[in-house]
């Protein structure tokens, strides 16, 4: 089983946002 890195980097980048923990 492959993992898309772009849908997975998303999901993490998303989770991260929300957390405060990274800034765009």
């Amino acid at each position: 089983a492959e993992i898309e890195v772009d849908e997975s980097s998303s999901s993490i980048t998303k989770e991260l946002l929300e957390l405060g923990l990274i800034h765009e």
